[in-house]
């Protein structure tokens, strides 16, 4: 009787044992996990800042709306001429004069890489997209 009174003191023991170190890890990882989650909603919060209404990514949009508006308008002349045509049909409706209308549709596209690129430097900055 008392050789199993001790076996099941002995088990008591080491089951409290393991209980308590897995409380312990538990709250390691729980830890762990409120510091990523805290990171993630700064990053977050910095990256919507750059996306947001008055950020450089939506300044960079209206600017690059802007151009291309210009360079539409500058092609608007051109009578039965859309997205499907070739660029020997423009150039010879526009006496080969293209480079302005190419020039201005490239500084639009810089104009809005530039805005995408802040959000995606913002990004990196935190650690890239794996993250």
């Amino acid at each position: 009787m008392r050789v199993r009174d001790d076996l099941a003191t002995t088990f008591c023991k080491r089951v409290a044992t393991k209980v308590r170190k897995a409380r312990q890890e538990l709250e390691e990882i729980r830890l762990a996990e409120r510091e990523i989650v805290e990171a993630l909603i700064g990053n977050y919060r910095t990256v919507l800042k750059n996306i947001d209404e008055g950020g450089p990514a939506q300044a960079a949009l209206g600017k690059a709306a802007a151009m291309t508006a210009e360079t539409r308008q500058a092609l608007d002349g051109l009578d039965g001429l859309d997205e499907t045509a070739t660029a020997e049909e423009v150039a010879k409706r526009l006496n080969g004069n293209v480079s302005p209308a190419l020039l201005a549709l490239a500084k639009a596209l810089v104009v809005q890489a530039g805005g995408l690129g802040a959000v995606t430097q913002t990004v990196e900055e935190f650690g890239g997209f794996d993250m």
